[in-house]
């Protein structure tokens, strides 16, 4: 498992998982106890599936208001979620495989008062991907 690095502004623990695990795949977290200070990344690949089956089979809790993007920028097929909740927000980048064989799917959950950004943790989630499976 690659370490991230202190880009986030606060610890991050070691990471636990495997990308292969699912949407959930391998994930690391500041481990704070209070949902506002929390900042979670995580990276995952589901097999055999389109960005919006990986995003239908997530749902939306009741408590979140979600908006959904197309990003072609990144690649065909590519959707990008925001959710947004009392004390944090989640986003999911949910990327089709270049061999078309899945669904790589890259999380951030931010706290309202964490000391990260979505931006770093997707910016990184993107960089380990690349770095490590290659884009």
């Amino acid at each position: 498992m690659t370490a991230l690095g202190p880009e986030f502004g606060s610890d991050i623990a070691g990471g636990h998982g495997r990308a292969s695990d699912g949407a959930t795949g391998c994930s690391w977290s500041t481990h704070t106890g209070m949902v506002q200070f929390q900042f979670n990344v995580g990276i995952g690949f589901l097999p055999g599936t389109t960005p919006a089956q990986a995003q239908a089979a997530a749902g939306t809790p009741a408590d979140e208001q979600c908006s959904t993007v197309a990003v072609p920028a990144v690649r065909a097929g590519a959707v990008l979620q925001q959710c947004v909740a009392a004390g944090y927000t989640t986003w999911s980048l949910d990327v089709p495989d270049s061999r078309g064989s899945g669904t790589w799917v890259l999380t951030t959950f931010v706290g309202s008062d964490a000391a990260a950004t979505a931006a770093d943790g997707l910016t990184a989630m993107t960089a380990l991907a690349t770095a490590t499976w290659g884009g």
